[in-house]
């Protein structure tokens, strides 16, 4: 017989984290309560004691992700601090794929982000306003998740990264001889490069951004913030 656990040990976060290992195994359509209690060893009728419904269940599986996604790097530069919180959505999104839907979920609550404050405190300090540091991080983040998203899905139906095969016929293209007048510099820029490299690319654009956001701190320039219409 499965050993029970004690009275009281089932708590929401065990709920949430046994959801979670359900959607890494099954996805996310396919998660049910009964996977759940069986992932969590728990009786189906008292994850009740935690939420209401699958909607609210679905609710604080998306606000464990954004905290595991956003968590506080404790770095003592805004620099260092967007480097590591980019780095960690990525990691945490190839890690985890199927937690990507979660994130097209309307929060139904705030959800606590903790880098979120540590960035505005680090930029407020060197001057910038508030409004503009909030820009800063969000932008950061939309940046990670979409280089990620891009990274996971665009892949072929055997899972091939579909921008690595275009990369190598690009490449493989412009070793032609026809090339040669077609695009010079696309052939003399590619005629040193090494295989496709998502990471590099990653990187790469990571440290563009955060050469952008301080840029915005030299005399006469501002960041550059969205449309207001764009921030609603």
């Amino acid at each position: 017989m499965r050993k029970q656990r004690p009275r009281g040990s089932l708590t929401r976060e065990r709920v949430v984290d046994a959801a979670l290992a359900v959607v890494d195994e099954v996805g996310l359509d396919a998660l049910t309560l009964r996977a759940v209690a069986r992932s969590a060893e728990a009786p189906p009728m008292s994850l009740y004691v935690h939420f209401g419904n699958k909607s609210e269940l679905l609710d604080f599986m998306y606000g464990e992700v954004a905290r595991r996604l956003y968590a506080d790097g404790g770095h003592p530069t805004w620099q260092e601090e967007f480097v590591s919180l980019c780095r960690q959505v990525r990691r945490i999104l190839l890690e985890h794929p199927r937690w990507a839907p979660l994130l097209s979920r309307p929060a139904a609550r705030p959800v606590h982000v903790p880098s979120r404050e540590r960035v505005l405190e680090l930029l407020t300090r060197e001057g910038v306003p508030v409004g503009e540091a909030f820009d800063a991080f969000s932008n950061a983040c939309l940046v990670s998740l979409g280089l990620t998203l891009v990274e996971l899905n665009l892949r072929d139906s055997e899972g091939n990264s579909s921008l690595a095969t275009r990369f190598d016929r690009l490449k493989h293209w412009s070793e032609q001889p026809s090339s040669v007048r077609a695009e010079p510099l696309t052939r003399e820029a590619l005629s040193g490069s090494g295989a496709f490299d998502f990471t590099h690319n990653f990187e790469a654009a990571i440290r563009a951004f955060i050469a952008g956001v301080g840029a915005g701190r030299s005399p006469g320039l501002r960041l550059l913030s969205a449309p207001e219409h764009c921030r609603r």
